[in-house]
């Protein structure tokens, strides 16, 4: 018996088959790139906060880095004048702020998303280019300013700590007043320890490049922020 093919029902049963398919791929493909991005603009919001939370604290740094250069360059003046006893409480104001240096945290570390996209192999998720190169040299920047913070010298805080008996936010940033027997302690080291005037040099230096450097991160932290919020309006 013979058996007759219907020929065109087979393809057309082909055809629904393949496009069925080709449908499903398609759905598929659809919900990945539709999880993907949701992804991104986690990782983006992400990132914008980690950056927002370190330009504050960069920020921080820098007013409080530059008071301590300001008080820093007045007491190396008059170390090198030998002029410490013509105002003697501006000279201990002035070592109080050039301390200000230590004795508290610094840190500013907020790559903690990046470092997770990073580790986590998922860095291209960020699909711009531009961004991720961005990051990139960002984050490392960040980390050779943060190295230049921990090799800023810690001896001048030490110093006034030991001499004063407390750290010196206790008396610029609370109102304690410095006793007599302090007093003429702080002044005795001032006008008699040549350490402390290298000290005070070296510290200078290192304000002047530190704060610089700051300067310039808060700078790009800015763009980079800018590029990312750009980024997430433009495809949404």
């Amino acid at each position: 018996m013979k058996i007759s093919i219907n020929y065109s029902q087979l393809s057309a049963e082909f055809i629904i088959v393949v496009v069925g398919v080709a449908v499903a791929l398609a759905a598929d493909n659809w919900r990945q790139g539709l999880s993907d991005q949701t992804l991104e603009y986690d990782y983006i919001e992400r990132l914008s906060v980690d950056l927002d939370s370190g330009r504050i604290q960069m920020a921080e740094l820098k007013d409080r880095f530059a008071e301590a250069n300001n008080g820093a360059r007045s007491l190396l003046e008059k170390l090198e004048l030998n002029s410490i006893n013509d105002n003697k409480d501006e000279a201990i104001d002035n070592f109080a702020y050039a301390a200000m240096t230590g004795g508290f945290s610094s840190s500013f570390r907020h790559d903690f998303t990046y470092q997770e996209l990073v580790s986590t192999g998922r860095l291209q998720f960020v699909r711009n280019v531009e961004i991720r190169s961005a990051l990139a040299q960002y984050f490392s920047a960040i980390e050779s300013l943060s190295r230049e913070r921990d090799r800023l010298t810690p001896k001048v805080f030490d110093k006034f700590r030991e001499l004063a008996g407390s750290s010196p936010t206790f008396f610029i940033n609370r109102g304690e007043t410095i006793t007599q027997a302090e007093r003429a302690r702080l002044l005795l080291e001032l006008n008699n320890d040549p350490a402390l005037e290298r000290e005070v040099r070296y510290l200078v230096a290192r304000l002047e490049i530190i704060n610089l450097n700051l300067e310039n991160r808060i700078e790009s932290n800015v763009l980079i922020s800018e590029m990312l919020l750009n980024y997430k309006s433009l495809n949404q």
